[in-house]
């Protein structure tokens, strides 16, 4: 499966040296752990990052990329959006036939409304970080369409 990991948020790039080297948040040392797994489990992985210039290669062979190298993108099975919903629309455009995920680990509120309803219209998956993360996100959704 060719899976792209869509980081819009990162604050700085990253890859496995990284995490072997440098301090590093929780999340990004959570993608970094998932994009290798996943590599060595066979499947192609592509973390594209928004403050990356160039594209490098871990020696996982997960591929790193910036966003001005997505045009370059092959056609992706899943698009995971991490923490917002641009990823999502981004793979709506560019990426229309992939599965879409939206990766949340915060709890919800006024920032994520837009994005969770993004992720609903199109019908994109959540992943949460636990059982009550999801209930706690399953729990906002609902609220947003008993709004609306």
């Amino acid at each position: 499966m060719k899976i792209l990991l869509f980081d819009i948020t990162c604050y700085k790039p990253y890859n496995a040296e990284t995490l072997k080297n440098e301090p590093l948040g929780g999340t990004e040392a959570t993608v970094i752990r998932v994009a290798e797994g996943l590599s060595a489990a066979g499947h192609q992985v592509t973390v594209a990052q928004h403050n990356r210039g160039v594209r490098e290669v871990s020696d996982g062979m997960v591929q790193y990329w910036g966003f001005n190298s997505l045009e370059k993108l092959e056609r992706m099975d899943a698009v995971v959006a991490l923490r917002s919903g641009a990823g999502l629309a981004w793979a709506e455009k560019f990426q229309p036939h992939a599965k879409r995920i939206m990766w949340l680990h915060d709890l919800p509120g006024r920032h994520l409304i837009a994005d969770l309803i993004l992720a609903m219209d199109i019908g994109a998956k959540v992943i949460c970080v636990s059982k009550y993360h999801a209930g706690t996100v399953r729990d906002f959704a609902l609220r947003l369409i008993e709004n609306t």
